[in-house]
């Protein structure tokens, strides 16, 4: 046992609500449940956040991508910046800054989030630079495991003598079709095709980004595939590219209640492919597709994604159970909420629609 894994064991031995034997269970079980994935040290640190155990004190353990798991502290790691997000502004006055960046190493990718005064990070960062990443913590987003820059967290830009190999990233852009009805909890990414049976009143609202103020929308759809049916939704670039309109022609349609009328009337029956990826709406308990790279004339890949099997009970369930005002949104990020997703060349976002309907109060 090396002396930091020993130090960690011993400081949960000390708290007494685990003994040795059992400790050494717990390890080889959570070892075991993971395949091999995380190395013992990580296991013991999910272990004491499952026991309420700080190991805030504990020297900053240096890990892997593929071996940061939520819940663990004192995380120091060393990668590279892949891409930059903008820095955003939040609150009623505008003095709460979030920003964010999209890392990796030879073992895998994360988001690294930025809040408030460590946002003066963020601003001398630039895309390509290698990043020693010390003292940072690990939460679960969106089934995604991100790191976050706390308090007694630190970063070196460019450390001397140290470089990154990134892991290759092809694999995660091959991407399975699937049909609705096979799509399961554990698909990431998939691609789809399917027709348009059901679309809903895009939303509209505001987001400030160095402090320039700037108007953005979101849209539902219903999708089926003769396989069943499911809830998608459009982020700005991708409702433009499905409705073959500029940002500046989608604007102006924002208070014109019978275009909008007119153009989800149009959209009914046209069969779309997609990048989707999966995302699973945890107050209704039900999944959902977030759309990129929007193909509105595919070439079909066969008579059955013609003629959805779509009829008044079946898309009576997911719009009753997920209505589009709780479904899709953005909201304004704050410290303790932000779903924010970074996901391949996309910066979309997936909030909840009240913090939307308070900024627009």
């Amino acid at each position: 046992m090396d002396e930091r894994l020993k130090q960690i064991t011993t400081q949960i031995l000390a708290s007494g609500k685990i003994t040795k034997e059992e400790l050494q269970k717990r390890v080889d079980e959570k070892l075991k449940s993971l395949g091999g994935l995380i190395s013992e040290e990580g296991a013991v640190h999910i272990i004491a956040n499952d026991l309420g155990v700080s190991l805030g004190s504990t020297p900053a353990q240096t890990v892997k991508l593929k071996d940061v798991l939520a819940g663990m502290r004192n995380v120091t790691v060393l990668v590279k910046v892949l891409r930059k997000y903008e820095l955003r502004t939040f609150g009623a006055d505008g003095k709460g800054k979030v920003g964010s960046l999209f890392v990796g190493d030879e073992t895998g990718f994360m988001r690294l989030t930025f809040w408030n005064d460590k946002t003066d990070y963020h601003t001398k960062i630039n895309e390509g630079d290698v990043l020693e990443v010390q003292s940072a913590y690990s939460k679960e987003n969106n089934n995604r495991v991100e790191l976050h820059m706390g308090n007694s967290s630190h970063i070196i830009i460019n450390p001397e003598g140290k470089t990154v190999e990134v892991k290759e990233r092809a694999a995660e852009a091959e991407t399975p079709a699937r049909k609705i009805n096979d799509i399961v909890d554990s698909d990431t990414f998939i691609q789809i095709e399917a027709t348009i049976v059901q679309a809903f009143d895009p939303r509209y609202f505001e987001r400030t980004t160095d402090g320039q103020t700037t108007t953005n929308y979101v849209m539902n759809i219903l999708l089926d595939d003769n396989t069943g049916n499911m809830r998608a939704t459009l982020w700005k670039e991708q409702l433009q590219n499905l409705l073959s309109k500029t940002d500046e022609e989608i604007l102006k349609l924002k208070d014109d209640t019978d275009a909008w009328e007119q153009i989800k009337t149009d959209l009914l029956g046209r069969i779309i492919s997609a990048r989707a990826r999966v995302k699973v709406n945890e107050q209704y308990n039900t999944k959902e597709l977030v759309l990129y790279n929007v193909n509105s004339n595919p070439k079909p890949q066969g008579a059955e994604t013609t003629s959805p099997k779509v009829n008044e009970q079946q898309t009576a369930t997911p719009i009753s159970k997920a209505p589009e005002a709780e479904s899709v949104a953005e909201e304004i990020p704050t410290p303790e909420s932000v779903t924010e997703e970074l996901v391949g060349d996309s910066d979309e976002e997936l909030l909840s629609i009240d913090d939307i309907d308070k900024a627009l109060d």
